[in-house]
């Protein structure tokens, strides 16, 4: 069930390489918003994923301040609001906001036109910058939609083989340190369902896998892996939950 050794070294080596390197570089000299960083989440940084290494997600997490404002961690044209289900919120830009060209004449932010008009976008034209200036390499980089997420997988040319799949989710970080992600409910009894973002707790759960075997030096935490590979593998009377409720439940 466990990944090997070398299997996980290629993995960061992909990581470190071309998203890290060229993808996250590319950012840095293109993006009209700042970038707080990448944190690390899903399967393979909460230790979960068994057996290959063949897929990472990572959270993009935007600065809402406004640059030549050192120590203002928000934009003073952005406000938070609650739309009385719980994890769930309105984001709120005023003219003059760094995020504003990503507004709806409401002045809400569109969880969609965020994702493709920055994120999808930027993430499209480095990796065209990347194919198209790096003939040699041995991989190539292509882009495609996923669910809230931009996926980006890692092919090697000569085989075609997938070499790594990296989704890549972006979020919007409050003052609080609460990460909200594009994932809208349009089921939800609300004004405007589909321009809500959905509170992200992907942090706290690997902080707290990552802790759960500490106090009593238990199992918990190679329990849920073997459980979650158990309930992919066999046609089991647990078959109709995903790896999310094992977690939760666990």
């Amino acid at each position: 069930m466990k990944i090997t050794e070398a299997d996980k070294t290629r993995s960061k080596q992909l990581v470190k390489d071309y998203i890290k390197g060229h993808i996250m570089e590319y950012f840095e000299r293109n993006s009209p918003l700042s970038i707080q960083g990448l944190e690390h989440t899903g399967s393979v940084y909460e230790r979960l994923k068994m057996e290959t290494s063949d897929e990472v997600d990572f959270m993009v997490v935007v600065k809402t301040a406004k640059p030549g404002r050192p120590g203002l961690r928000s934009d003073p044209g952005i406000t938070v609001e609650q739309t009385g289900k719980p994890g769930y919120v309105h984001f709120r830009a005023r003219e003059g906001s760094t995020l504003h060209s990503f507004t709806t004449p409401e002045e809400l932010i569109s969880p969609e036109r965020f994702r493709d008009r920055w994120l999808h976008s930027l993430v499209s034209r480095a990796a065209k910058d990347f194919n198209k200036s790096s003939p040699s390499s041995d991989v190539s980089l292509h882009v495609r939609q996923h669910g809230p997420a931009v996926q980006l997988d890692i092919t090697e040319k000569k085989t075609c083989t997938k070499l790594l799949s990296v989704d890549l989710v972006p979020s919007l970080e409050t003052d609080a340190g609460e990460h909200f992600v594009p994932k809208p409910n349009k089921s939800l009894s609300t004004r405007h369902p589909d321009l809500v973002w959905r509170q992200s707790f992907s942090l706290a759960e690997k902080a707290t896998l990552k802790k759960m075997d500490k106090d009593d030096h238990g199992c918990r935490h190679e329990l849920f892996g073997i459980v979650k590979t158990l309930v992919q593998k066999e046609p089991t009377s647990l078959g109709a939950l995903n790896s999310y409720h094992l977690k939760t439940a666990l």
